[in-house]
């Protein structure tokens, strides 16, 4: 058999092991990391428990169709949309690839107990539990050669589902996309809707002024006398936006001797109150009844902002 035979018979053979590999090796691979490793019944999650290391777990609780928490010992609410967004993000990871099949190599990846662990509960009881690892921050020659190009870093994360050996790689997600506790705050200030908003009193103790907003059909009126409706509008618009910047310190209280702003709101039966103290030239202290158990503080630029809107609502 002359040479060019023995070459033509292995470039055959190495073909077929090839083949081989793709059709078997390459099947078993696809349906390890196609098959779907998180399964979160993100309709009926009524509980989700976050544990990081050294930090205490935080309880993310569903009653009576509102998320609720507990912030220096008491209870309060949460986020709503914060709270959809860790379910849904989580709900979405996929694998990558398969990094591990040993729990010896957990701590590496922080799969382990150094790792964040998310319990998700319905009302059957446990539903999916997933410990989120550590990351890394995955750089290619172009974003090395234009690093000013306002390109997205691809991250590479590491999570495992409880119960499993197998260590998993995602991508573009990480423990630091689910907010902190005091991120899960409820930090919306006013508790009206527009279509039902039909009064607001505005007490300003600072400016030494007071008066109040009522809606009569679909126009607004200050004191009695029709608003220019434009101004009035954003006025409103701002108003129910409005947010608090951070929380207070545990044990903030409120000086009776500070100068303060009240807005209350009335919308078909339901009032609300929010409440600004100003501790200093620049700061607020800030309650409101959406969230009662809270005391904000922030800079004032808010305020600032609704005191111009209403000096310009006739």
């Amino acid at each position: 058999m002359n040479s060019k035979i023995k070459l033509v018979l292995i470039f055959i053979a190495l073909m077929g092991i090839t083949y081989l590999v793709f059709v078997f090796g390459g099947s078993q691979k696809s349906e390890v990391l196609d098959q779907q490793l998180v399964q979160i019944d993100t309709t009926n999650v009524s509980r989700l428990i976050i544990h990081r290391l050294n930090e205490q777990p935080l309880e993310l609780r569903k009653k009576s169709g509102l998320w609720k928490m507990d912030l220096y010992g008491k209870e309060v609410n949460a986020d709503a949309s914060a709270v959809l967004y860790t379910i849904n993000s989580i709900a979405q990871i996929e694998a990558a690839n398969l990094v591990s099949q040993s729990p010896k190599k957990w701590n590496k990846y922080k799969v382990d107990s150094t790792g964040m662990a998310v319990a998700f509960y319905t009302k059957k009881g446990i539903n999916f539990e997933i410990i989120i690892g550590d990351f890394i921050v995955k750089q290619n020659k172009q974003n090395l050669q234009t690093p000013n190009r306002g390109f997205r870093p691809q991250t590479m994360s590491y999570f495992r589902v409880k119960g499993q050996d197998q260590v998993y790689a995602t991508e573009n997600f990480s423990m630091f996309l689910i907010a902190t506790r005091k991120e899960f705050v409820d930090r919306k200030l006013c508790n009206a809707e527009k279509s039902s908003l039909t009064e607001i009193t505005f007490t300003d103790d600072i400016a030494l002024q007071k008066w109040t907003l009522t809606k009569q059909d679909t126009s607004w009126y200050q004191n009695g006398e029709m608003t220019n409706q434009d101004s009035t509008l954003r006025f409103v618009g701002d108003l129910l936006e409005l947010k608090a910047i951070e929380i207070a310190d545990e044990g903030a209280v409120p000086n009776s001797a500070f100068p303060k702003l009240e807005i209350q709101t009335v919308g078909k039966g339901a009032k609300g109150l929010m409440t600004f103290w100003q501790d200093s030239d620049t700061t607020w202290l800030v309650q409101s009844s959406r969230n009662p158990k809270v005391y904000f503080t922030g800079k004032d630029i808010a305020i600032n902002r609704l005191r111009e809107l209403s000096q310009n609502l006739r």
